[in-house]
């Protein structure tokens, strides 16, 4: 097929899953600038995509320190709920200095002091308005008076005086719960009531060294909102490591927060990886309008058409054979260089079973009587598997099981000499495998075939077929076949070839040892003048869509079975791949065999069951001849030559066309959901990592986080309606079961 015969845009292949059904088919062109686009999208998305990674790492570290249990509980019991604001980032500078003078400490210390309150004030500003009481609408205290009554008793003013559930902002790792920011509470609230123990900590905090005293405050929120990067995330972390000598706490935190950034990494490789993958294959939609059963008018056409046809017929089988030979999995080595790429399914499967009851009526047929048979089969096959493209598709079977026959006297006479020849009385033999419209016997060879200075393998076939009031040849009763079958017989004579070893094959013996002058080594040739009997029995059955009924394929269809075009179709694809349409025309050529003969007298070695491989590659020439005919009926082949005519019943005129897809070359598909999907990534992007107070989604005094993206405000409130909805439908499918009971 052309490129000018294939639907360029949307279509639907309806043998894909739901996900990628839908296909934009595109010139090879436009579909590198749509990957390349689609590349250049995710890119553009990557920061916002980084935002939300370090929501999902916040959250993920809330959810791991309970700190959304403790509110919850806070929350519950009336009491305060602890913000996550922080108030400051760790100063590491002044954890780096060990040792300074105690005036040059002192002053530093009132500068830090300092420092805090004015930052505290402006965070404690920032997040509210204060009431006239100076209270958070929550319920919990502004920094400001807090920093300053503190500051007034001549205590150190720290961010140490606003706790919080996880203390993410100055607490040090091994301390980030709720039991401990209540502690601190506590005992912030007994050193204001007891200056005695005010002096003591005073004193105790002067007479320790700061290098020793102070640990790293860890702000896991300000890290990962603030940075810019993912190393400079990774550089903040491993420097409060650094400072809290890599405990154990502060390593487990580490890990997790590596564990989750790196699967994130991960996630984004793989999404990038999964972009390329946009571009799926090369399947297309046929588009032709000339799509029908053309077939050759015996009674109409001229003898010249009659000779094309012929030669019409032959290129079938070969074009079909060709292709089993180089793209089936058979057990054959090719060297043909054909296109494996023209149909939407390669191949056909099928499986091979040695060992099969003879398929005749008589057992006595077969030459090693009941069990020497060997069956090909596909199994229960969908129509989409041969290129039909349709929502609902029915199933086929077809099975071929090959023996060679018994060649005895009973069956092959010879034909007495009167030609008065002294060196033999034999001239020919009567193969009376059954009855032809003009003898008794089935087949005749006169004289001895090696004595024909060719080199080649002659091939006879007869046949039987569903009609038998239209058959040429009618198999004699012991050779009779189940019913819903049809026989073919292949007669096979080797002329004058020679063999570099011997064969004891039962259709291709070479056992006869010749020597000659010229070469040391003998050469073995085949003594018998008999020819080799080869006969097969096909069977082809239709099936419902679901595969549980079938029949026959002159037997009606079923009641209650849907018969649509794509059924049409599917049977007259089937109508000519018995093994009969794989070697009439061709014959001798046909054979493997007949490729190792040299342009000499002499053969390459045969295999011990070269029958079997010749079996073979006829039953997957069959198969190739169903999916090149199904591409026929699409196409209308037929149309336009010498003698043809249109035959297409009336169930199938008209409707064939725009079900047929294959494998075309120069467009490439695009899978449309997924092009869809990518390119709405970035605005839902950009929207979910905004600020929510930006855009006014939530005010500025709920304490969500420092910088409270929209995902963050979204999700919570998604997972309650997902609950409530979840508990809904509960409740209402409770009471459906109890009404059904009473």
């Amino acid at each position: 097929m052309d490129a000018g015969s294939v639907y360029v845009g949307i279509w639907q292949d309806h043998s894909r899953g739901w996900s990628d059904c839908w296909q934009l088919l595109l010139p090879d062109g436009w579909a590198k600038i749509v990957v390349a686009f689609v590349a250049v999208w995710l890119a553009v998305s990557a920061p916002y995509l980084g935002r939300l990674k370090c929501a999902f790492i916040i959250w993920c570290y809330v959810k791991w320190k309970g700190i959304d249990k403790v509110n919850a509980e806070s929350r519950d019991s009336g009491g305060e709920r602890k913000p996550l604001l922080r108030t400051k980032a760790p100063n590491y500078n002044a954890i780096q200095q060990t040792t300074v003078s105690d005036t040059s400490q002192d002053s530093t210390l009132q500068t830090q002091r300092d420092g805090d309150e004015s930052s505290e004030q402006v965070i404690g500003s920032a997040s509210t308005t204060d009431p006239p009481d100076n209270r958070m609408p929550g319920g919990s205290s502004t920094l400001a008076p807090v920093a300053r009554e503190a500051k007034g008793k001549g205590r150190e003013t720290s961010s140490d005086l606003v706790t919080t559930p996880a203390q993410i902002h100055n607490e040090p790792f091994g301390s980030l719960s709720g039991d401990n920011a209540e502690a601190t509470s506590q005992q912030n609230n007994r050193a204001e009531n007891d200056p005695q123990s005010q002096r003591d900590d005073e004193g105790g905090a002067e007479s320790q060294d700061p290098s020793s005293s102070e640990k790293p405050k860890i702000d896991v929120v300000h890290i990962l909102e603030e940075s810019e990067s993912n190393r400079q995330i990774i550089w903040q972390f491993m420097r409060i490591a650094y400072h809290d000598r890599f405990s154990f706490k502060s390593a487990t935190v580490l890990s997790w927060i590596f564990f989750l950034m790196f699967g994130v990494f991960v996630a984004l490789v793989v999404a990038g990886i999964s972009s390329a993958k946009i571009a799926t294959d090369r399947a297309a939609l046929s588009s032709s309008s000339a799509c029908g059963i053309w077939r050759f008018d015996y009674e109409k056409a001229g003898e010249e058409a009659a000779y094309r046809d012929d030669l019409h017929s032959y290129f079938q089988e070969a074009r079909a054979g060709q292709y089993a030979r180089s793209c089936y999995n058979t057990s054959i080595s090719s060297s043909l260089s054909t296109s494996c790429d023209s149909f939407y399914q390669k191949e056909i499967n099928y499986t091979k079973t040695t060992g099969r009851e003879c398929p005749f009526k008589s057992t006595e047929m077969c030459v090693d009587n009941a069990f020497s048979a060997v069956e090909f089969g596909t199994g229960l096959r969908d129509a989409s598997e041969i290129g039909i493209n349709a929502d609902i598709t029915h199933k086929f079977r077809r099975s071929t099981i090959f023996s060679p026959l018994n060649t005895s006297e009973e069956y092959v006479k010879p034909i007495p000499s009167t030609g008065g020849n002294a060196s033999s009385d034999v001239n020919g033999f009567e193969y009376h495998y059954g009855a032809t419209e003009e003898a008794k016997y089935t087949f005749r060879s006169l004289g001895d075939s090696f004595d024909w200075q060719i080199p080649a393998y002659s091939v006879n076939t007869y046949f039987s077929s569903a009609y038998p009031d239209l058959d040429y040849w009618w198999p004699r009763p012991q050779l009779r076949p189940p019913k819903e079958s049809t026989v073919t017989i292949i007669f096979v004579r080797s002329t004058h070839i020679y063999h570099t070893e011997p064969s004891f094959d039962k259709i291709f013996p070479a056992e006869q040892e010749r020597c000659f002058d010229w070469d040391p080594n003998p050469f073995y040739y085949n003594s018998n003048p008999k020819a080799g009997v080869l006969a097969c029995v096909d069977k082809t059955e239709l099936c419902s869509p679901d595969g549980t009924v079938c029949w026959s394929m002159t037997a009606p269809e079923p009641q209650g079975i849907p018969v649509t075009p794509a059924y049409w179709m599917m049977k007259w694809a089937l109508e000519s791949s018995t093994i009969s349409d794989s070697i009439t025309y061709r014959l001798g050529s046909a054979l493997v065999a007949q490729e190792s003969i040299s342009q000499s007298i002499a053969s390459n070695h045969l295999d011990p069951h070269q029958w079997e491989l010749e079996a073979e590659l006829l039953f997957a020439t069959s198969l190739a001849r169903i999916q090149f005919d199904a591409m026929a009926i699409a196409t209308g082949e037929g149309r336009g030559r010498p003698g043809y005519k249109e035959i297409t019943p009336e169930e199938g005129c008209g409707q064939l066309c725009n079900l047929f897809k294959f494998k075309t070359i120069g467009h490439t598909n695009i899978n449309f959901a997924a092009l869809i999907g990518l390119c709405l990534i970035l605005p839902l992007l950009f929207v979910l990592s905004l600020e929510a107070r930006k855009i006014c989604l939530i005010s500025e005094d709920e304490n969500i986080s420092p910088k409270p993206l929209v995902i963050s405000v979204l999700f919570p409130k998604l997972k309650n309606g997902t609950v409530k909805l979840y508990r809904y439908g509960k409740k209402i499918l409770r009471k459906l079961v109890r009404s059904v009971h009473v």
